[in-house]
C-alpha cells in the first residue's frame, strides 16, 4: 500500500511538470501492481497520446475493458490518428453528450477526412454560431472544409475571418488561399498566400527558429504558390518553386509528391523517364493517410498517362484497374482505358469502356460522351456522333454545343435540323432567368445571324428575311443587318427591297462619285511594264539637263563556267558523256600480281599473272566499239547521264 502511494505522488509530481515519459513509466508500474488499476490506465493511455504514440495508447485502451466506457472519445481521436474512420465515427456517435465544443470539432474533422464535406461544414458552422468567439483551428479547419466542397460558392469570407486574424495564422491564411484557389480566383489566392509566406516567417524567427525549419514550414506554401503560378501559366516560375521544395527535403512527404506530381504535368512528354520515377515517388503507398482522395487521383492518373506515352500498355492497365477499384465513379480512368485501345489500333475497344461507364453514371459521363463523339467522327460516323452529342443533357443548350451540331447537321446536308437546333437554343435563351442579360444578347444575335446565313445559302430567301427583319428590328444601328435584308428580301420582293433602299444610311461624300466619270475610266492594264507616273516622271532627271543619260539597267551574263585545264583548240572529246566502261580507250583493271594460291593448280605466280593478262586482251578484242548512235545517244543526255553512274558506281563499293 506505501508503494502504490508512493507512486502515486511521483504521478502527481510528474503530472505537474509534464513530463509525459516520466507518467508512462509510473504508470506501467501502477499497473504492474494492481492491472485492473483504471486511473492508472486512463493516465497511460493521455500520457501516451502527448507522446504520438497512438498504436500504444490504441492496444492499452482494447486490452481493458474497464476503460470503453469512460475513453470514448480517446478511443475516438486514436481512431482518427490511426486513419480508422469509420469506427472513429461510429465511436463519437455512441457517446450520449455531443455538446462539448472538442466532441463536435473531432466529429467534423472526421466527417472531412471521409470526403462528406458538407456534412462537415454543418458541423463547424454549428460550432461557430454556439461559441461566441470561436478559436483560431476551428475557423482554420472550417476554411479547409469549405474550401474542399464544392457547393458553398456564396461564401463571404471576409464575414468569418477578419484581415487581423489572416495577420496573426498563416495556417488560416493558407486555408483561405485555398478556398479562392478552388473557385478559380487565382489573383486572390496568389496574394493571400504571400501574405501567408511573410506571417509564418515573421512569426517563425520571432521564435528563433533555423533557416532550416522555416524552409520545411514554407514547403507547403511554396508548392501551393507554384501551383497558382502553373494555372496562371507561369510555368518557368512554378519549376523553380518547386524544385526549390524538393531541393530542401521537406519532412512532409505529402508536399514532396505533390510537387514532384506538379512537376510531371509541367514537362508533358519531355523527359519521360525522370518523370517516371517522380510520379513513383509520389505514388508511393506510405502517403495514402497523408494525402486526400482528390490528390491520390490526380497523382495515379498521371502515372496510367505516363505509362501510356511511354507505350507500356499492360503497366497502364495495372494502374488503372487499381484507380477504377478506389475510386468507381471516376471518368479519368476510362478516358485513359479508350485512349490506350485507340493508341493500340483497337477502335473496336475504344466504344465499350465509354458506353458502359455512360449507362452507369448518366450524370457524371459528359466529358466521355464527348470523347465518344470525337471517336465516332474519326471513324466517319457523323450520324452516331450526332445522336451522342445530343444525348448529353446538361451541354445541350450551351454555345460550343449548338455550333458544333449545326455544323455536322450542314456537313449532312440537312440545314433543316441545323436551323431547328438553333431554333431550340434561341427558345432556351429566352427562358433563361441570366442576371447578365448583355451576354444572353449578344449570344442571341450571334444565333439569329447563323439562322440567316444557313437560309440565304440554301436560297431560302423569304425565311432569311423575316431573320434579318428580326435582327435589324433588334439592333438598327448595324447597317449590315439592313443590307443583308435588302439582299434576301431583293430575291423574293423586289417592291419591298426598293422600298427598303431609302432606309439606307447616306454615303459619306468622299466615297461619293460621278457615275459617267466612272464609267469612262479606263480599265488598269495588268502590263508587267507600266508607264511611269507624273511624279515619277519628274524624280526623274531630264536628258542632257544634267549633262548625263539615265544609263538603262542590264541584266548582268553569267560568265561559262569552263572546266579545269580547258584548251579551246583542242577538241571536247566524243566520248566525254559515257560511262567509262563503254568507251573505246577503256582498259580494265589488272589484278593483284604474283598472288599465290590464284591460278590452275601447280601455277607460278609468274604463269598466273601471264594467263590473267591474256584473258583481259582477248575480252578487250571481243568487246564491240561503240557506235555512232550510242555516241550521240549519250551526248543527247548530258549530264543526267552521269548521276545514275555514279550511283551504281558507289552502290557496287
Amino acid at each position: 500500500m506505501e508503494e502504490v502511494q508512493g507512486l502515486y505522488l511521483d504521478l502527481s509530481n510528474a503530472a505537474q511538470k509534464s513530463d509525459h515519459e516520466k507518467i508512462a513509466d509510473i504508470c506501467s508500474k501502477l499497473l504492474k501492481v494492481d492491472g485492473k488499476d483504471a486511473d492508472a490506465s486512463h493516465c497511460l493511455v493521455v500520457s501516451l497520446i502527448h507522446q504520438s504514440k497512438y498504436a500504444d495508447a490504441l492496444k492499452v485502451i482494447e486490452s481493458n475493458p474497464s476503460l470503453s466506457s469512460r475513453t470514448l472519445f480517446e478511443k475516438a481521436y486514436l481512431l482518427y490518428r490511426t486513419n480508422k474512420l469509420a469506427e472513429a465515427l461510429d465511436t463519437l456517435q455512441r457517446i450520449t453528450a455531443t455538446t462539448s465544443v472538442g466532441h463536435q470539432h473531432l466529429q467534423a474533422q472526421v466527417l472531412y477526412r471521409l470526403m462528406k464535406f458538407e456534412s462537415s461544414v454543418k458541423m463547424y458552422e454549428k460550432i461557430i454560431a454556439d461559441s461566441k468567439s470561436a478559436a483560431a483551428d476551428v475557423k482554420t479547419n472550417y476554411m479547409a472544409a469549405l474550401a474542399s466542397n464544392a457547393t458553398h460558392t456564396d461564401v463571404k469570407v471576409q464575414d468569418i475571418v477578419s484581415s487581423k486574424e489572416l495577420q496573426d495564422s498563416h495556417e488560416l491564411a493558407y486555408n483561405v488561399a485555398c478556398y479562392h484557389l478552388e473557385r478559380g480566383d487565382y489573383d486572390q489566392a496568389n496574394r493571400i498566400l504571400q501574405l501567408a509566406q511573410k506571417v509564418c516567417r515573421d512569426s517563425m524567427t520571432a521564435d528563433d527558429a533555423t533557416e532550416d525549419e522555416i524552409a520545411d514550414e514554407l514547403a507547403v506554401l511554396l508548392v501551393q504558390s507554384g501551383y497558382v503560378a502553373q494555372m496562371l501559366g507561369n510555368a518557368d516560375d512554378a519549376m523553380q518553386l518547386y524544385n526549390s521544395v524538393l531541393k530542401n527535403k521537406p519532412s512532409d512527404a505529402a508536399v514532396a509528391a505533390v510537387a514532384s506530381n506538379n512537376i510531371v504535368s509541367l514537362k508533358k512528354e519531355r523527359n519521360l523517364f525522370d518523370s517516371l520515377k517522380k510520379s513513383k515517388t509520389a505514388a508511393s503507398e506510405a502517403l495514402d493517410t497523408k494525402l486526400s482522395s482528390k490528390q491520390k487521383l490526380v497523382i495515379a492518373c498521371n502515372r496510367a498517362l505516363l505509362l501510356l506515352y511511354m507505350n507500356k500498355g499492360d503497366q497502364c492497365r495495372e494502374v488503372v484497374q487499381g484507380i477504377v477499384k478506389q475510386f468507381p465513379d471516376s471518368d479519368v480512368p476510362v478516358l485513359i482505358m479508350a485512349a490506350l485501345a485507340f493508341k493500340e489500333k483497337k477502335l473496336a475497344k475504344c466504344e465499350e469502356p465509354l458506353k458502359a461507364y455512360a449507362a452507369k453514371y448518366p450524370d457524371k459521363s459528359a466529358r466521355v460522351l464527348l470523347a465518344l463523339a470525337q471517336m465516332q467522327l474519326q471513324q466517319n460516323a457523323v450520324r452516331a456522333a450526332i445522336a451522342t452529342l445530343e444525348s448529353i443533357a446538361s451541354l445541350r443548350d450551351k454555345p460550343g454545343m449548338v455550333r458544333s451540331l449545326v455544323r455536322l447537321y450542314l456537313h449532312m446536308n440537312d440545314p433543316d435540323a441545323a436551323l431547328r437546333t438553333l431554333t431550340t437554343a434561341l427558345t432556351a435563351l429566352d427562358n433563361t432567368m441570366d442576371v447578365d442579360g448583355s451576354k444572353v444578347a449578344a449570344l442571341r444575335l450571334k444565333y439569329l445571324e447563323e439562322m440567316g446565313e444557313v437560309l440565304v445559302h440554301h436560297k431560302r430567301f423569304s425565311e432569311a428575311a423575316d431573320v434579318y427583319q428580326r435582327l435589324h428590328a433588334m439592333d438598327p444601328a448595324k447597317p449590315v443587318y439592313l443590307y443583308r435584308l435588302i439582299q434576301a428580301t431583293a430575291a423574293s420582293d423586289p417592291h419591298r427591297a426598293a422600298k427598303l433602299e431609302s432606309e439606307l444610311p447616306a454615303m459619306p461624300r468622299s466615297m461619293q462619285a460621278d457615275p459617267d466619270v466612272l464609267e469612262n475610266i479606263a480599265a488598269p492594264r495588268l502590263d508587267r511594264k507600266l508607264k511611269p507616273s507624273e511624279s515619277m516622271r519628274k524624280k526623274r532627271p531630264a536628258e542632257g539637263a544634267g549633262g548625263e543619260e539615265h544609263a538603262k539597267k542590264k541584266r548582268k551574263k553569267r560568265k561559262k563556267r569552263l572546266p579545269k585545264n580547258y584548251d579551246p583548240n583542242v577538241p571536247p572529246d566524243p566520248e566525254r558523256w559515257l560511262p567509262k566502261e563503254l568507251r573505246s580507250s577503256y582498259k580494265k583493271g589488272k589484278g593483284k600480281k604474283g598472288a599465290v594460291g590464284k591460278g590452275p593448280q601447280g601455277a607460278l605466280p609468274s604463269q598466273v599473272s601471264t594467263a590473267s593478262a591474256t584473258h583481259t586482251e582477248q575480252s578487250q578484242s571481243k568487246a564491240p566499239a561503240p557506235t555512232a548512235a550510242a555516241i550521240a545517244a549519250a551526248e543527247k543526255k548530258g549530264a543526267s547521264a552521269a548521276a545514275p553512274a555514279a550511283a551504281r558506281k558507289k552502290g557496287r563499293r
